[in-house]
């Protein structure tokens, strides 16, 4: 049987997503990349408006990456340079995944993947 892998780009570690990723797992490769590490290298969420302690661990269970964020700021806004990660075009190149997810398009690193991406599967099918 042929065994996909997955590449899945996403902002920063999210309590919702992590048992997800676990599931996946279990029973295909997959590669998670963050392009921030918002949420597990402070604690204090904005968007809540105070610290946040989640009941679950966002990081185990599953293969990640945190890429090399340029960016000055500090909080995820959902503004295009929140996370600006140009290594993001090198990981996709090495990555050999059959299926690539991005979630969202509002932020730079979002649209670098979308676009070469997309631009790789073209050249390399």
């Amino acid at each position: 049987m042929f065994q996909k892998k997955i590449a899945y780009f996403l902002s920063h570690p999210i309590q919702y997503f992590s048992p997800l990723f676990k599931s996946i797992a279990e029973s295909t490769e997959l590669e998670v990349y963050y392009f921030s590490d918002a949420g597990i290298s402070e604690n204090f969420d904005k968007g809540f408006g105070r610290e946040i302690k989640w009941d679950t661990d966002l990081l185990n269970g599953y293969h990640f990456t945190i890429l090399k964020n340029y960016s000055r700021r500090k909080a995820l806004d959902n503004k295009f340079f929140d996370v600006f990660n140009p290594g993001v075009v090198k990981v996709l190149c090495k990555t050999k995944a059959s299926v690539i997810i991005v979630n969202g398009w509002s932020y730079s690193s979002t649209l670098l993947v979308i676009f070469f991406g997309n631009w790789l599967v073209k050249k390399y099918g």
